[in-house]
């Protein structure tokens, strides 16, 4: 009885886990405009120029969604000024208004840190992700479709699945 209960949670974990990987928010990172236009609705801003759909959100934060050559999905990030927390959907367990501290803690090192200018861009290219940080509190997240691992997925599940600190591997 108690493996029936392990492994039904292990099943239930991978496939929560498969959907928070594939996906920032509603929007998958490899869906279409029609897609994207039925979970976010009409955008408030399209960029033709770089195939960009923006929707305000909460407390003055700006969802985007840009689009590849074939029209779907290939970057997610949502933004905000005043880095008021809950005003973007969290992306790997990290919101807006969090310390830089909490993504270290729960991912662990980066694989690409860049200053420019006033932000820090902390980058995991094996989870497609980038968390943008001013004055060490993060005030933007960035999925992109076009990168991230089956090895650097796998792992984080496993972390995140036993509750694992970042700082271990």
């Amino acid at each position: 009885m108690i493996a029936v209960l392990v492994g039904l949670y292990l099943v239930v974990s991978l496939v929560e886990w498969y959907f928070r990987v594939n996906a920032y928010g509603v929007v998958g990172v490899s869906d279409t405009e029609a897609d994207v236009r039925y979970a976010l609705g009409a955008p408030a801003r399209i960029d033709q120029a770089n195939a960009t759909w923006t929707y305000p959100v909460e407390a003055g934060a700006t969802f985007s969604v840009m689009f590849s050559g074939d029209r779907s999905v290939s970057r997610i990030s949502c933004f905000s000024a005043t880095a008021e927390p809950n005003s973007c959907p969290e992306l790997y367990g990290i919101g807006i208004g969090e310390g830089e501290d909490a993504i270290g803690h729960h991912l662990g090192n980066p694989d690409l840190v860049t200053i420019k200018g006033d932000r820090k861009y902390v980058t995991y290219s094996g989870l497609g992700a980038t968390f943008v940080l001013q004055q060490f509190v993060v005030t933007g997240l960035i999925r992109d479709a076009d990168q991230g691992s089956f090895l650097g997925k796998t792992w984080k599940f496993f972390r995140n699945l036993f509750y694992l600190p970042g700082w271990i591997g």
